[in-house]
């Protein structure tokens, strides 16, 4: 029997999260009637909106910036399951398939053996609840997942990086960079550290394209409090991982 109690959402949430989901779907069914520019436009608004309104995020979003950037440049968890769905087909438009992190280890090896390509994020932060590396970035310690790493050594497929730039006439470009492939003996969190070392100087290139309202850095080691966001927390978990 399982005793586990299923948190409460407060009225406020749900009433939040409805609104989001018809904001949402809406919008998805107004934006592929409009023209590009029209698109570039309001899309520029939105982002103007959000950041001058939404606190939060843009707390965590210059906190990100300036723990990786520092002086270089003068700067002053939303979970909504209703949108799950939205979010999938957009992403299924081009013919792929999302994976979610249910049983996704798996679903990723039956892929890889017969020699179906899947995609990762590699610079997704993790949660001490679930397995990750620490490999530095931008000068930080930070916690990423090792999946890549492990689906590598198991079925020796090739880790192909690439990295999608936006270009002045509005149109996307995915550079494809040079393919990894390592012995046995490389450590997992090595593997990670060498994948997110070929993203990093075009990140600090082209910040713009880095999802900086999201908590990057959520642990951080005791003696280096004073260089991470003000969300970092100690964890003697993490502490243990770095020893």
């Amino acid at each position: 029997m399982n005793n586990k109690k299923v948190p409460r959402v407060h009225w406020h949430k749900r009433l939040r999260y409805w609104f989001e989901w018809l904001g949402v779907a809406f919008c998805v069914r107004i934006i592929p009637l409009l023209p590009l520019v029209l698109l570039r436009l309001l899309a520029d608004l939105a982002g103007w909106l959000a950041f001058a309104l939404d606190r939060k995020g843009r707390a965590v979003a210059l906190a990100n910036l300036q723990a990786a950037f520092g002086e270089e440049r003068n700067l002053s968890d939303r979970k909504n399951d209703r949108l799950t769905p939205i979010f999938r087909r957009l992403r299924e438009i081009s013919g792929q398939t999302t994976v979610t992190q249910e049983l996704s280890m798996i679903r990723f090896l039956k892929m890889l053996l017969p020699g179906t390509p899947v995609g990762i994020l590699a610079d997704l932060t993790m949660k001490m609840s679930q397995p990750a590396v620490i490999i530095r970035a931008f000068g930080l310690r930070m916690r990423v997942t090792m999946m890549h790493t492990i689906l590598h050594k198991r079925t020796n497929a090739l880790i192909q990086p690439f990295i999608t730039l936006l270009q002045p006439d509005g149109q996307y470009m995915v550079r494809l960079l040079e393919p990894f492939e390592f012995g046995k003996e490389v450590s997992y969190q090595r593997i990670a550290q060498i994948c997110w070392e070929r993203f990093e100087p075009t990140i600090r290139q082209r910040p713009e394209h880095w999802l900086w309202l999201y908590k990057h850095w959520r642990y951080r080691p005791v003696e280096d409090a004073g260089c991470y966001s003000f969300y970092a927390n100690c964890s003697e978990k993490f502490e243990r991982e770095l020893a």
